[in-house]
C-alpha cells in the first residue's frame, strides 16, 4: 500500500457511513484490478503510437487532475470545519526563517537546514 492509498483509506474511513464503508474501500483496490488487464495494452499503445516519454508525461499530467477532486473535498471540508469552529489556527510565534528551519527539520531535512 502506498501513501496515496493510505490517505484515501483514511479519507473514506472518516467520511463514510459504517454501512457503506466496505463498498467505498473496494474502490481503492479497483485500480489494481484494472491495471492488471489494461496496463500492458496501454503501455504497448504508447510504444506503438508515441514514445515512452509520453508515458511519464501522461502520469505527470493526469495525476494532479485526478487528485484535484480529493483536494477539493479536503478544502471544502476544512473550510466547513473552520466555519463551525472545529479548527482554530493558532499563531506559532516563529519568524519566517524559524518556520523554514522548523519545517525542514519536520520533513527530515535536518542536514540540509543546518545553516538556517
Amino acid at each position: 500500500m502506498n501513501g496515496v492509498d493510505y490517505v484515501f483509506n483514511i479519507f473514506i474511513a472518516d467520511t463514510s457511513l459504517m454501512q457503506n464503508r466496505l463498498i467505498w474501500m473496494a474502490f481503492t483496490g479497483l485500480p489494481y484490478i484494472v491495471n492488471t488487464f489494461a496496463g500492458p495494452a496501454l503501455g504497448q499503445a504508447y510504444l506503438d503510437h508515441s514514445t515512452w516519454r509520453w508515458g511519464y508525461g501522461s502520469f505527470a499530467i493526469l495525476t494532479p487532475i485526478f487528485s484535484l477532486f480529493f483536494w477539493l473535498v479536503f478544502y471544502l471540508m476544512g473550510r466547513r470545519a473552520k466555519k463551525l469552529g472545529v479548527i482554530k489556527r493558532e499563531k506559532s510565534g516563529r519568524t519566517w526563517l524559524q518556520s523554514i528551519r522548523y519545517w525542514c527539520i519536520e520533513f527530515d531535512g535536518k542536514t540540509s537546514c543546518a545553516s538556517i
